[in-house]
């Protein structure tokens, strides 16, 4: 990452941007190959759709890292809400975001989108009745 700063840093920092959803964003570094350096990628949910708005934002984003951290992303995505994964307990999942960047698969389609968090709804209630019909057979 930059210097000594962390991935929550850049995250915190960004977070202070109107616009943003609020713990929808995630920082991380991936390699360049052509300048033997890591860039610096910012990934942030957000409402706003209008090209002109989305564009103000990604400069009041690099503003307020410039200002807070000393630096800028290389890159920054605005995606619409629910595209960056989370855990059930809804932490965001850093690794999974920057594998999905890596891959160009980070923007799902809209049904995947809405789809994961019912998943992860009705494996959760699976799992606890498990738990509870294995409680009941001792």
């Amino acid at each position: 990452m930059v210097g000594s700063s962390s991935s929550y840093d850049i995250e915190r920092a960004a977070a202070q941007v109107a616009g943003l959803r609020k713990g929808c964003l995630a920082a991380f570094s991936v390699p360049n190959e052509e300048t033997g350096t890591e860039d610096l990628i910012l990934v942030a949910e957000t409402r706003e759709t209008d090209p002109a708005s989305l564009d103000k934002l990604e400069k009041a984003i690099a503003a307020e890292i410039i200002s807070s951290i000393g630096t800028r992303p290389d890159q920054t995505l605005l995606l619409p809400p629910r595209s960056i994964p989370k855990t059930s307990s809804g932490k965001v999942q850093r690794l999974l975001c920057k594998q999905r960047y890596m891959e160009d698969k980070l923007v799902k389609s809209g049904v995947e989108r809405w789809f994961n968090p019912v998943k992860t709804i009705v494996g959760s209630f699976i799992g606890n009745q498990r738990f509870r019909l294995r409680d009941r057979k001792y």
